[in-house]
């Protein structure tokens, strides 16, 4: 399928990298400075058409991923529309528009995808809602470009914060955690460095646990901490803590995602 990415920021290059490296050869890219696509253009592992206009996208592809600011969404669509026809599946990365407003903007399919980080490694999930004029077939055909990336989620738009505080927020939120987990080590004798790559490793393992394996998260903590064993003691520190710290998190986005609905910044 003919893929087109506007916008070659931090996720439309993200997921140019991803679907070139999952086979996804037919790609045409844009952006608003032209030297930023080239440039992606130039790191990527094969070669991509780099255009001028969204609209020439447009008349190259079929899938079209926008991956611009909400403020430029509507804009880049009204740019494209001389060369949508019902063929097109507009995709677009942005969690502020709904679905509903996506299909008055131009006449063709319409589908929301929330991608996250993980897709740099083609795996974690993509948190994906479907336009009404998207029959099954054309829901599936999507699904399948998705999943050579990463595990499409169909979700209810409503529920897109709290989905996205987990798959796209919780990348910086676990690296942030795992970051002062590094450095407390590097105070005992251990390079952070080498604490990093540890903790990369043991988060890749408890991955492979919880989704390969069908380990809870509950049972890993009952595999590894001993009754009155380091690992107990070390759990207590952690219970603690500020019991409310996620719900506080969860908050704090929710907050944060209503004045960008008020206020667009």
């Amino acid at each position: 399928m003919r893929i087109g990415i506007i916008g070659t920021g931090q996720m439309g290059g993200m997921l140019a990298a991803a679907l070139l490296d999952a086979g996804h050869v037919d790609m045409s890219i844009t952006n608003r400075t032209r030297a930023k696509a080239d440039r992606l253009q130039a790191s990527l592992p094969a070669d991509v058409a780099v255009c001028d206009t969204p609209l020439a996208v447009a008349e190259r592809s079929e899938l079209l991923f926008v991956c611009t600011k909400f403020s430029d969404l509507g804009a880049v669509i009204e740019q494209m529309r001389p060369g949508i026809h019902e063929r097109h599946t507009i995709i677009s990365i942005n969690s502020n528009i709904g679905l509903s407003e996506l299909e008055t903007l131009a006449p063709c399919n319409m589908a929301k995808v929330i991608p996250s980080v993980t897709q740099y490694a083609r795996a974690g999930i993509l948190l994906t809602m479907f336009g009404e004029r998207m029959n099954n077939q054309e829901r599936e055909s999507l699904r399948r470009v998705l999943q050579t990336i990463g595990a499409p989620l169909e979700i209810a738009e409503a529920d897109t914060r709290i989905y996205s505080d987990l798959s796209s927020c919780g990348p910086a939120f676990l690296s942030d955690w795992l970051n002062a987990m590094a450095q407390a080590a590097s105070e005992r004798g251990i390079s952070s460095d080498m604490a990093a790559q540890i903790l990369g490793h043991m988060v890749l393992g408890v991955g492979k646990l919880l989704v390969e394996r069908g380990i809870g998260f509950a049972d890993i903590v009952d595999i590894v901490a001993v009754p009155n064993g380091v690992t107990a003691a070390g759990l207590r520190v952690l219970k603690e803590c500020d019991q409310m710290l996620f719900s506080r998190l969860f908050a704090a986005t929710a907050a944060r995602q209503q004045e960008i609905n008020q206020h667009g910044h």
